[in-house]
């Protein structure tokens, strides 16, 4: 997966703002979705492959703290930004303990958010870098496994040929 090759999800009820951030990030991402609430950035997420979030924390119908916790119980695991303009310790807490990569707080400076961003890149790069090494153990072990089978096969086949060949030899001495 190519840097450029990113999928973002930015949560926010508020348009004006998921524009402003659209727009200081974009250029990073190949392509980039965006919902007003947790429960609209539920229906992207389980249909689109996305690879980072960014949500704000109070929105209507589902608030980004809630959004979070369910998206790391159905084991999703790219890094989400929380962006908040009621960045008090309670929610921070509350945030990072659901899994939150990062807190950011509204008004944002750019500089910041795209240091931000860097990091989370890089960690969503190993991530995947990581599942794509896991896979191809698991292939690799399997692949030692069928070829443990196929000559433990071949050699209960030849052992076969040789009681034959040993019978066929014993009878011919008879």
């Amino acid at each position: 997966m190519s840097i450029h090759d990113l999928h973002l999800l930015v949560v926010d009820d508020e348009t004006d703002l998921r524009d402003l951030l659209i727009a200081s990030v974009k250029h990073n991402f190949s392509e980039v979705y965006q919902a007003a609430d947790g429960l609209q950035a539920l229906e992207i997420i389980r249909t689109k492959r996305i690879d980072i979030v960014f949500s704000d924390i109070k929105m209507p119908r589902m608030g980004g703290l809630e959004f979070l916790q369910i998206l790391r119980q159905e084991n999703y695991t790219m890094p989400v930004l929380i962006v908040t303009g009621f960045a008090d310790k309670n929610n921070a807490i509350h945030a990072l303990r659901y899994g939150a990569f990062d807190l950011i707080e509204k008004p944002f400076d750019e500089a910041t958010l795209l240091r931000t961003l860097r990091r989370a890149i890089v960690s969503r790069g190993i991530e995947v870098e990581n599942d794509r090494l896991i896979s191809t153990i698991l292939e690799q072990e399997r692949n030692v496994e069928n070829l443990k089978l196929a000559e433990t096969e071949g050699l209960i086949a030849g052992r076969k040929v040789l009681e034959t060949l040993a019978r066929t030899r014993k009878m011919s001495t008879l």
